[in-house]
């Protein structure tokens, strides 16, 4: 089952002749938790454990912080999109695998980018229908 989420942005101190308003309807799983799917809290979501492990794997790479959260966050995005689910560890070892495919790569590559590509043409084997 599905619930439904309705961004809405409003420019701060926009005039309001060139006001615009600009909208978002997401689906999310029930039971989902909008800031895991969309990465913005996930450092807070994992475990120490977890996070031990994806510290250790993003210091194997070129990539910032950041661009390891945008790319779990797309590559989860892309998974509810498909209506696939993926474990913690899958999830971080397919990202690991698109960093490692562009890392000599120069000017060195979005990782978001590549994951949302690398999945587009191959798919992710690791993963599961919901």
């Amino acid at each position: 089952m599905l619930k439904s989420i309705l961004f809405t942005h409003f420019p701060p101190s926009t005039p309001s002749e060139n006001y615009k308003l600009f909208s978002l309807g997401i689906d999310l799983p029930m039971k989902s938790n909008l800031a895991m799917f969309c990465g913005m809290e996930w450092i807070k979501e994992l475990s120490k454990d977890e996070l031990k492990k994806w510290g250790e794997v993003m210091l194997q790479h070129s990539f910032d912080q950041e661009e390891w959260k945008e790319a779990r966050c797309a590559l989860l995005n892309s998974l509810t999109a498909d209506q696939k689910v993926a474990t913690e560890s899958a999830i971080r070892s397919y990202i690991s695998c698109c960093a490692e495919a562009v890392g000599a790569t120069h000017p060195l590559p979005s990782l978001k980018e590549s994951v949302i590509e690398l999945y587009q043409q191959y798919g992710m084997e690791e993963s599961a229908k919901n």
